[in-house]
């Protein structure tokens, strides 16, 4: 814990809200268990969803509800401060178990995996169930917070030796990513800059 309390500092977040990311991991470490359900994305779980979306799940008793639990691909029981990483775009659901309290901090990010970034700029589209569609304009909002990580990102590897890996990994990533008209926009805009810089350079010498 002490390890994350120096990084908050290191990355300049404002105390209150270091303080209340420490409230909220003290709150879980005091907390009782929950149970979290994953299923199988995309159209193989869209007859699910049809039938459960707004569903609590709630009696054990419940057969059918039993049933709909079991045919998830994943289940586990998270405890008090537990990490959990899972994709938001899989169909998911979390109980708590007994008569405890449960508090939860999300945090949402897209890695550089090509798999994930593919389901990320398929929002919205025929893989993702549309009861669950974001505003088309939030969407938008994202991909624009996106972009200005990929260029941070971009600009970093450019001025320090990350190393070939996670340079490709970048690059790949990228790839996926211009399969959107939004990110393709800001790609070729990108690349545009790239060669007018390097011209000037040449030039210059």
């Amino acid at each position: 814990m002490v390890k994350y309390w120096q990084e908050l500092r290191r990355m300049r977040c404002a105390w209150p809200l270091a303080c209340l990311l420490f409230v909220l991991y003290m709150l879980m470490l005091t907390c009782r268990y929950k149970l979290m359900a994953v299923w199988e994305y995309g159209p193989p779980s869209f007859a699910m969803l049809d039938e459960n979306l707004r569903i609590m799940f709630v009696n054990r008793d419940h057969e059918e509800q039993m049933d709909v639990l079991r045919s998830a691909c994943k289940i586990v029981v998270a405890r008090p401060g537990d990490l959990i990483l899972f994709s938001g775009a899989n169909p998911h659901t979390a109980m708590c178990m007994g008569d405890g309290l449960s508090m939860t901090a999300y945090e949402s990010f897209v890695n550089l995996n090509p798999a994930h970034a593919e389901i990320f700029v398929g929002t919205r589209g025929p893989d993702h169930f549309d009861e669950c569609w974001a505003d088309a304009t939030d969407v938008e909002d994202i991909f624009d917070d996106s972009i200005d990580a990929l260029e941070d990102a971009l600009e970093y590897t450019d001025r320090t030796d990350v190393g070939l890996h996670l340079s490709h990994a970048l690059q790949d990533c990228i790839d996926t990513l211009v399969v959107d008209p939004q990110f393709a926009r800001w790609h070729s805009r990108r690349t545009k800059r790239r060669r007018k810089s390097a011209s000037n350079t040449l030039s210059s010498d």
